[in-house]
């Protein structure tokens, strides 16, 4: 069949709009594309900076804190104007979650294939590892590059510390003002002798951990809340 040379420059003509059409299409698919990643990625910043935004009992009430800017050193701040973060259940809760997964990221950032099966820390606040932990050193080195989360695990170690104290100096008020007799009386001062001594013990607190990083905590190997 013949094709003129007029009909040619028109199918060539037709042709190459049609491939613009299509380059064009895929660019506003490309540019379509680019933007909804562009958006997730800043939806995703959006939330992990909200993560670190929480609502904890202070000295001065309740605030929404950016935990990570709270732990981060400040110069010609006086400590008068920093909120002081109490040992109340919802803080020692909601520092857990947020300390659990931010351990979670670190470890995954960090190549280190598991988590210490606990943390705890010495009455100088320095952490302690298990002896048979394999990464040690490399999550040692971790909390060496991330100082402010070594800070945050330690305030949940004192928070929880505080917390199990006052709950044992409630428990004994309670019972103490319920005593009906001078031998129940007797019973109960035996019982929290310890709340009394110049040297009282403190619980035992450990954060422990799962492979992946989940947290919960223990005073002497139970739940700190029990």
């Amino acid at each position: 069949m013949h094709v003129s040379k007029f009909s040619q420059v028109d199918a060539i003509t037709s042709k190459n709009s049609i491939d613009s059409k299509k380059a064009a299409g895929a660019n506003d698919f490309a540019a379509i594309f680019s933007s909804l990643q562009m958006e997730e990625k800043n939806s995703k910043t959006q939330a992990t900076s909200a993560d670190s935004s929480l609502r904890l009992d202070t000295s001065q009430g309740e605030k929404a804190i950016d935990i990570d800017d709270y732990f981060t050193p400040k110069s010609g701040v006086s400590l008068l104007d920093i909120p002081l973060l109490l040992p109340s259940r919802r803080n020692i809760e909601e520092l857990s979650k947020h300390a659990s997964t931010k351990l979670q990221n670190l470890l995954r950032e960090n190549n280190i294939p598991e988590a210490p099966s606990q943390i705890t820390f010495d009455p100088y606040e320095k952490m302690q590892l298990p002896k048979d932990y394999p990464y040690a050193d490399e999550l040692k080195q971790m909390f060496a590059e991330n100082p402010v989360f070594e800070r945050q695990l330690s305030t949940v170690n004192a928070l929880a510390s505080h917390y199990v104290g006052m709950q044992e100096s409630i428990q004994f008020n309670e019972e103490y003002s319920n005593a009906k007799t001078q031998a129940e009386v007797d019973l109960i001062l035996k019982k929290y002798s310890n709340l009394f001594n110049d040297n009282q013990r403190s619980a035992n607190i450990a954060l422990l951990f799962s492979a992946e990083g989940e947290m919960r905590i223990t005073a002497d190997g139970k739940p700190y809340r029990s």
